[in-house]
């Protein structure tokens, strides 16, 4: 990749300006560089403090730290945190946790089942991810602090849903004496390494810690999440030492920053991948041979390798790698011009024309993504006119009834909410047909419901992988969608901040920071 000089220049002075900008922002407010205090920047706004009612996964670790989890997934294994144990029970219809005693919340209160069994609730009425418990029938408190959570069927992936981010627990003695949801929301109290202090929509989040946090006093007193939507603001800032971690800038800039002694540029695995989505109810596209040919002739590794740098290695399945179950073994389209030559002929569209749809800018130098899409399947006699929306037009756009859908292909980013593929596989389910649901190929298959449906209510751990990898077969073979790439999450953190790569989620969250500290 080769950047002319005037571009460099160019490059340069807008970061130049960037940092006085900061530099005299920062001033004039009074921040005061103090290592007690980490600063990290957020490319979102945080639209509420309340964790039950934001939006935007890099918001979402923001506010996360008020409130704490039952469990988190390290390494895809489950570790106990409010929740010390759990079981199934009522053959497999439900889960009873056990709550840690002594854990206490920001009031000076302890939380306890009631707590827990109110937050999971309030969280399935209000959350923009409530439909990750859809399957919840009931949760109820139970003696000996526990909580019971229970599914009219077995539910597999349930245990799981708990490490999702979202699904915090607050105190409900705080939110009685707040004295309404509102208040509640401005104000949370919860159990979590740091305590609510300030939220200044647009600008921040302050937060203090919680010296009684029950896994151990939090390493820094202060954590402040400061909005900078610009990413070369958020980089000269990360540079100029005013703040020390920022997240979401190009691969070019993590290729420039790695070479800087004082910052440390981080890419962790990533529960999210982009995919090229073909409605597979509509010529040209019902039939499989076409998609078929379009995956021979994408060279997918040359697109990642050259907008990526080698930061998103490309996706094999279409559910993420590193998921319960996942196989890589059916992706068997490997760049083959010649053989999407033979399927087009064969299928009688030797001359295809169709139009590829995008919400530009949602995801990461999704614009340079389309038009190599656009140039590889040239090579083969594919014309593709590239549809550019923004994203709420967009979003309405693949969410259009079956009957009434204008969508050809489609290029949208998808996700394990909780290390488990399920919530990445299920949308190819006819129960994600829209406009209610998110399945922009309008696929149907009964060999796909059949095994989609038996995984979920699957207790033994083997014979349900065997079925996630033959879902994986079903969709690879009838390919209602392609696989390109693992979106890439890209941090960068100064040198002297220690252990928070480590608390990094694959979707681009934060686990509890009370670990991480500063030299």
């Amino acid at each position: 990749m080769v950047f002319s000089k005037s571009l460099k220049w160019t490059r340069s002075l807008a970061l130049l300006v960037a940092a006085l900008v900061v530099v005299m922002a920062s001033s004039s407010l009074g921040f005061a560089q103090s290592r007690d205090r980490l600063i990290i920047a957020l490319p979102i706004d945080i639209t509420i403090p309340d964790l039950h009612k934001g939006s935007g996964l890099p918001a979402f670790g923001a506010v996360a730290q008020i409130a704490d989890p039952l469990v988190i997934e390290r390494d895809g294994e489950l570790v106990p945190w409010i929740a010390e144990s759990w079981e199934s029970a009522d053959g497999g219809r439900s889960l009873i946790f056990k709550i840690r005693d002594g854990v206490m919340a920001h009031d000076g209160t302890e939380i306890t089942a009631e707590d827990v069994a109110w937050s999971i609730n309030r969280f399935r009425e209000i959350s923009i991810g409530r439909s990750s418990l859809q399957v919840v029938t009931e949760v109820k408190e139970l003696d000996g602090n526990r909580v019971q959570v229970s599914t009219e069927e077995p539910f597999a992936p349930l245990l799981n849903t708990f490490t999702y981010t979202l699904i915090g627990v607050y105190s409900k003695d705080a939110y009685d004496a707040a004295g309404s949801d509102e208040a509640f929301s401005l104000h949370p109290v919860g159990p979590g390494p740091y305590k609510f202090v300030e939220w200044v929509p647009g600008q921040r989040l302050v937060l203090e810690a919680f010296d009684e946090y029950w896994a151990g006093a939090p390493a820094i007193e202060t954590v402040e999440f400061r909005v900078i939507l610009d990413e070369a603001s958020r980089i000269a800032a990360l540079e100029a030492g005013e703040i020390d971690a920022i997240h979401a800038f190009s691969p070019l800039e993590a290729q420039r920053l790695s070479e800087n002694p004082d910052i440390v540029v981080i890419n962790p695995p990533s529960a999210g991948f982009i995919r090229l989505n073909m409605n597979t109810q509509k010529p040209p596209f019902d039939d499989v041979r076409v998609r078929q040919a379009i995956a021979y002739g994408l060279d997918r590794e040359a697109l990642a390798e050259g907008i990526f740098l080698g930061t998103a290695p490309v996706a094999h399945s279409l559910v993420p790698a590193g998921t319960f179950g996942y196989t890589g073994e059916y992706d068997v389209y490997e760049h083959n011009p010649e053989k999407a030559r033979q399927l087009l002929e064969e299928a009688g569209v030797p001359n295809l024309s169709f139009t590829l749809s995008y919400g530009s800018g949602r995801y990461l130098l999704d614009s340079e993504v389309v038009t190599i899409v656009q140039a590889q399947l040239a090579e083969i006699g594919v014309n593709v006119e590239i549809q550019a929306m923004e994203w709420a037009q967009f979003s309405q756009f693949i969410r259009q009834p079956p009957a009434e859908a204008q969508s050809q292909m489609s290029l949208t980013w998808w996700r394990s909410v909780n290390g488990d593929p399920d919530s990445a596989i299920g949308v190819f389910t006819e129960a994600e047909m829209p406009p209610g649901g998110n399945n922009p190929t309008y696929y149907v298959s009964e060999e796909f419901e059949r095994l989609y449906a038996a995984q979920q209510v699957e207790p033994d751990p083997e014979a349900r992988r065997q079925l996630l990898e033959d879902l994986q077969r079903v969709l690879m073979e009838e390919l209602p969608a392609i696989p390109l790439y693992n979106q890439p999450q890209l941090w960068a953190v100064r040198a002297d901040v220690i252990g928070l790569e480590d608390v990094i989620t694959p979707l681009s969250t934060l686990e509890p920071l009370y670990t991480v500290s500063i030299e």
